[in-house]
């Protein structure tokens, strides 16, 4: 709460006029804009950028409006955010979990590590923050220690889906599919409105030559994230590969319009070689995980 005691210090030297101004600079350092554009954010947001502008002194209020940008896709900001909810109180692990998590959205890994492992060494017992980490060490190729987390995880809370899911992922990548299999069951079984947890069991479905089932699957990630460009790329190349070139070329379209480029080659590609092209010849043909 030091920050807090400084702000009240300058409060008193400074006169009246300087708790308004103190905020909006404290909201302005977070966010990068000026109180009078939040409505741009959404009503949400809107309400804990108030909350800060009144309380800058309140952890809460910052941690929240991290939680809010990061849902809105405003990762950079996010960090902003929780980082000032940090200076104000440092031992929170949930907000370190957090940010952890929004660096590893932007593809900052070292600092997303940190912030998990510092989560970890406050609260030993938090499976969050095991799983944010397996998922770094996941993405960066230390599919062992990735594992071990996520094993430590599940051996905290067998009822965390997110684990099971994690778990998956990675005997995925190691090509222990039945393994992968049913840890993406259960997390299923746990938690049946998970999008990730269906992409994935749709790419061990395939890997297994399971091509209804990894079409159901990918299918049913669409309905419940219909902005995850990796399941439309993967359902995409599965109707391609299975001669339904037409969803094929209707997905990859949604990939390319959502910008991601991997959509834009491998529709160019079908575009111009015909249906009688093999699928290995499509550029980024590879099974997408998220």
């Amino acid at each position: 709460m030091r920050h807090a005691d400084n702000n009240e210090v300058s409060t008193r030297r400074t006169g009246a006029v300087c708790p308004f101004f103190i905020a909006c600079a404290a909201l302005c350092l977070v966010v990068g804009m000026t109180v009078q554009r939040n409505s741009l954010w959404g009503a949400g947001a809107a309400v804990w950028i108030d909350a800060a502008v009144k309380s800058p002194g309140k952890a809460r209020a910052y941690n929240n409006l991290g939680y809010v940008l990061t849902s809105l896709g405003r990762a950079d900001d996010a960090i902003a955010a929780y980082t000032r909810s940090l200076e104000l109180e440092p031992s929170s692990y949930y907000t370190l979990v957090s940010r952890g998590a929004a660096y590893r959205s932007t593809g900052r890994f070292a600092r997303a590590l940190d912030d998990y492992s510092a989560a970890m060494g406050l609260a030993p017992s938090l499976p969050e923050a095991y799983v944010g980490r397996g998922l770094v060490l996941g993405e960066t190729g230390s599919h062992d220690r990735a594992l071990a987390d996520f094993d430590r995880a599940i051996a905290l809370s067998t009822a965390d889906a997110d684990a099971f899911t994690g778990r998956g992922l990675i005997l995925e990548r190691m090509g222990r599919l039945d393994l992968a299999l049913e840890d993406l069951n259960t997390a299923i079984a746990l938690n049946p409105v998970s999008a990730d947890a269906y992409l994935d069991r749709g790419v061990v479905f395939e890997r297994l030559a399971r091509f209804e089932q990894a079409f159901e699957d990918y299918s049913r990630a669409i309905a419940l994230d219909p902005d995850d460009h990796a399941a439309y790329l993967n359902r995409g190349k599965l109707s391609r590969r299975t001669g339904n070139t037409g969803l094929a070329k209707s997905d990859y379209q949604r990939v390319c319009d959502m910008g991601n480029e991997d959509g834009c080659n491998a529709l160019r590609a079908l575009s111009q070689e015909g249906s009688a092209h093999r699928d290995d010849q499509i550029p980024n043909s590879g099974i997408e995980n998220r």
